[in-house]
This record gives C-alpha cells, sequence and structure tokens, in this order.
C-alpha cells in the first residue's frame, strides 16, 4: 500500500496511508491559521454574548483604574468636562404656532419653566443634584461602566411633582437571562428587540461582603433611560470606553511601580562592605541598633578606619532608567489613540516638541469627536428628559398649557458647551470672510461657541438703550488712515 505525505496548515511534515482533502484556499492572511496567529483567540458571537461573561470584571477594574490610576482618571475627568463642561447643556425652545411659524410667547413660558425645574430641589428626587451635576455624574457612569441609568419618577413631592432619580449601573445585572421571557441581561424585549421591562436588582451587589441575594424588581421601559454607546445592532448593554485601553492603563501603571520601587532601594543602600574570613573580623561599625542592624556614620566629610580583612564597595545606582520617559511616551500615545477621544498631549501633559500647526490639527480632531459624543447625549438623554418632564408638566395642570399642545411645544434645542478658538484673532477673521461670502450665517457661529443669536442680539440692543440713557458710546470708530497726496509726475 502506497504512503503519501502532505503538509498541513501549520507546516508539519505528515505521512499518511491516504491522500489529505484538498485544502480550503485562505486569501486573507488574518484569516490563516498558522504558528503566528495559533494563539489568536477568536469567537464569531454577538457584542451581548461576548459581554455576558466579562462585563462584571471590567465595570470592575474599570472603577479600579479610575480611583487609583491618573492617567485613567484623566480620561475620564477630560470626558467629564469636555461633554457637559460647567455650564451643562443650554436649551432654547422653538415651540410652534398652530398655525405656522414660531409661538415667542410659549417658547419663553416652556424654557422658563425648565429653568425653575432644573434647580436641585426639583430635578432629582434627593433634592441635592442640579441639572448640570446629574449630567456630569451620567457621563461619569457612561465613561466608567459602560452605562448610564436613570428612572422617571411621577407623583413625586417637589413643586412638579416629577423628577429623576439616577441609579447605579450595578442594578443591571448583565448575567441575568431568561429565554422564556426573552430577558437578555436584565432587560426584557418584544419580538422586534425593543425594550418593554428592565429588571434591576434590589440592591447593589457587593455593598456587603456574603450578602444574600434580595431579588428583582421589574420596571416598565418606558420611565427609564438606559444611555450607552451601541456598537451593533441588537445591542442591550454597553461596555466602559476605558475597555480598549484597560490593560495598557495596567501595565503602565505596575511598570511605574517597579521603577519607583527600584529607585527607592538603590538610593537606599549606597555602600556595602565586603570581609575576608582569612584576614580579619567581619565589620561591626559603631554599634548596631535595636533590630541588630549595624550603624555607620554617613555624614558628609567623615572617614573611616576599616578593619584589616574588610573592604568597602560603592554601590553605583542605574536608576533613573534612560529608557522610562520613551517606554511611558510610546505606552500613553497608545492609550490616547485607543480612548474614544483623547490626544497624547493633553493626556501626558506633554507639550515638547509641539508647534502651532501640530496643536492645532490634534485638538480639532479631538474636538469633532468631542461634538459628536455630545450630541449623541442630547439625542440619547437630553431630548428624553425633556420630553418626559413636558408631558408631565403638560398634564398636571401646572402649566399655562393643555396635553394636545405637546407637539408643538416638543421642540427643545439643546447647546452643547463650545471651546474657545486656537488662534481667536486668524479663526475670527475667517468667520468674518465667510460670513461676506454667504458661506455661513450669524446664528450658525453663534451655536458654534454655544450661545443663542437670539439672545446676543436682546442683550446688543439693551447695551445700547443704556449706553444711550448715559450718553456713552459703545462702539468706538477705528481711527482712519490718513490720506497723502503724491505728486503727479505729468503734471511737471
Amino acid at each position: 500500500m502506497s504512503r503519501t505525505s502532505h503538509i498541513n496548515e501549520n507546516g508539519e511534515m505528515v505521512i499518511g496511508s491516504t491522500a489529505p482533502e484538498k485544502p480550503k484556499a485562505q486569501h486573507f492572511e488574518g484569516a490563516k491559521v498558522g504558528r503566528f496567529t495559533g494563539d489568536w483567540i477568536t469567537r464569531n458571537a454577538s457584542l451581548d454574548s461576548l459581554l455576558e461573561s466579562g462585563l462584571l470584571k471590567l465595570r470592575a477594574r474599570s472603577r479600579h483604574l479610575v480611583d487609583n490610576n491618573p492617567y485613567a482618571n484623566a480620561l475620564i475627568q477630560q470626558t467629564v468636562s469636555n461633554m457637559v463642561g460647567e455650564k451643562g447643556f443650554t436649551l432654547k425652545v422653538e415651540a410652534k404656532r398652530k398655525g405656522g411659524g414660531v409661538d415667542k410667547t410659549a417658547s419663553k413660558a416652556v424654557g422658563e419653566a425648565w429653568k425653575e425645574f432644573c434647580r436641585a430641589e426639583n430635578f432629582t428626587v434627593t433634592g441635592d443634584i442640579t441639572e448640570q451635576q446629574f449630567d456630569c455624574l451620567m457621563v461619569k457612569s457612561i465613561a466608567t461602566f459602560g452605562g448610564g441609568l436613570a428612572r422617571i419618577v411621577k407623583q413625586h413631592d417637589n413643586a412638579f411633582n416629577f423628577a429623576f432619580q439616577g441609579l447605579p449601573m450595578d442594578l443591571l445585572d448583565p448575567e441575568y437571562d431568561d429565554d422564556r421571557k426573552n430577558i437578555v441581561m436584565s432587560v426584557e424585549k418584544d419580538d422586534v428587540g425593543r425594550p418593554t421591562r428592565y429588571h434591576l436588582l434590589k440592591s447593589v451587589p457587593g455593598n456587603n461582603w456574603g450578602s444574600v441575594h434580595k431579588g428583582r424588581v421589574a420596571v416598565d421601559a418606558d420611565t427609564m433611560i438606559h444611555a450607552f454607546m451601541r456598537e451593533e445592532f441588537g445591542q442591550t448593554q454597553g461596555k466602559p470606553l476605558l475597555c480598549p485601553v484597560m490593560t495598557r492603563l495596567r501595565q503602565l501603571d505596575a511598570y511605574e511601580e517597579a521603577e519607583v520601587i527600584k529607585a527607592r532601594a538603590e538610593a537606599s543602600t549606597h555602600l556595602f562592605f565586603e570581609t575576608n574570613p582569612e584576614v580579619g573580623n567581619e565589620y561591626t561599625g559603631e554599634g548596631t541598633d535595636a533590630q541588630g542592624n549595624v550603624i555607620f556614620d554617613g555624614s558628609p566629610g567623615t572617614s573611616h578606619n576599616l578593619p584589616a580583612g574588610v573592604s568597602a564597595k560603592l554601590l553605583q545606582p542605574t536608576s533613573p532608567n534612560g529608557n522610562s520617559p520613551a517606554f511611558k511616551k510610546s505606552i500613553l500615545r497608545g492609550i490616547a489613540s485607543g480612548y474614544v477621544a483623547a490626544s497624547y498631549n493633553t493626556l501626558a501633559n506633554d507639550l515638547e516638541g509641539v508647534n502651532y500647526s501640530s496643536i492645532r490639527q490634534g485638538v480639532l480632531h479631538e474636538r469633532d469627536m468631542w461634538r459628536v459624543l455630545q450630541y449623541w447625549y442630547i439625542d440619547t438623554v437630553k431630548q428624553a428628559q425633556f420630553s418626559a418632564w413636558l408631558e408631565w408638566w403638560l398634564l398636571t395642570g401646572n402649566s399655562p398649557y393643555s396635553i394636545v399642545d405637546f407637539d408643538r411645544l416638543n421642540h427643545p434645542e439643546f447647546t452643547p458647551r463650545s471651546w474657545p478658538w486656537v488662534d481667536p484673532d486668524k479663526d475670527s477673521k475667517a468667520i468674518e470672510r465667510n460670513l461676506k461670502m454667504s458661506l455661513t450665517s450669524h446664528q450658525r457661529e453663534a451655536r458654534k461657541m454655544g450661545l443663542d443669536h437670539e439672545t446676543i442680539l436682546e442683550e446688543r440692543s439693551e447695551d445700547e438703550k443704556n449706553a444711550e440713557s448715559q450718553q456713552l458710546d459703545l462702539f468706538l470708530d477705528m481711527p482712519q488712515p490718513v490720506e497723502v497726496e503724491v505728486a503727479n509726475d505729468d503734471a511737471n
């Protein structure tokens, strides 16, 4: 019987009595299996399936990094600062008239009522968190734990009989499934995948070691706001924004700790004594301390006579490590690239070698991503908050309007925070040229800066009236260039 041989997919010679099956040709390098890709673990599964077994660990490790790693904490703080800012989201209502056009009276009334509701005593059930502070906590939860969870509470004891309740993401257990009720990661869905109820834990697991599970409570989905960044269709829960850089942050933390320990050890010990027992006795120094350690006077300018057979050896420290700065810079660049929106120079506070063009390009790219996140948050959270509040405000009779006006009043425009120009002089001149060429509008440019153009005009009109009453000129004309007559040579 003839024996055949062939080369398997691992490049090994295999001898057999029968010819192997014809191998399937693999065109894509990334799909080949061999010595260099054998440890590349892959699994074709939905993101929900992958998160079910790992999300609890990701949340716990993300929390630990934020609490203990300065770079992880900086990433979360930058996320909150850039998405929410010091003033939060500014609301402008564009209520419509029944016959068409903007109803300015209704717009002003709804806007003022929302502003009053956003005070700390009204906005949340605890009565101690403003709208801006609530948004900061929601964004921090989204970045750290992969999602933000809030409950809409009606019939609450405040001026609006309405409030929001921020909930820890730990109450939404990613490991709770029930195929009979179509519950995935604690979220019950209908036939098309729309959430119908949330099955929340009654207490946060881990608050008390060894505590008994206290069960779950089902809450209607229309009373919940669940915000997370979706990465695929049908996704039920989100993952922490630190997830792609979590390992690098941990390794950098461990590396810095090892470098510090090494440097401290070398700085604490600088001199050793070596004794030759064939020549003399062991070095005893100037006595011993309570622990039996040899005492040696190392004051500047002192000298000592060593006994026969004892020689001193000076320790030559190798710290700090000359490769440490380059290594840290490489790791931090990878972290900045892997996070949703961050630049290395901002994360590492490193402006060495940065020029105007490079920093401008990096800042503009970073801000574009922050704007994407800002408007995602507006569409996901702020619109839902306003619609729920407006509906209840109209139903309870606390407003001059009724529920039949809901559709024409429910036109909020939330403006997120903005940033100062990188080069105010050049950028303002560019805007001025675009306005003259009719390539933009005053309203659009005001919105880019987080301002309301109508409010600007009202304030300017008021300023001019006040200045006129005080006989002041707010807009002093710039001095005009002096015209100089030039002699005409043809006249001579």
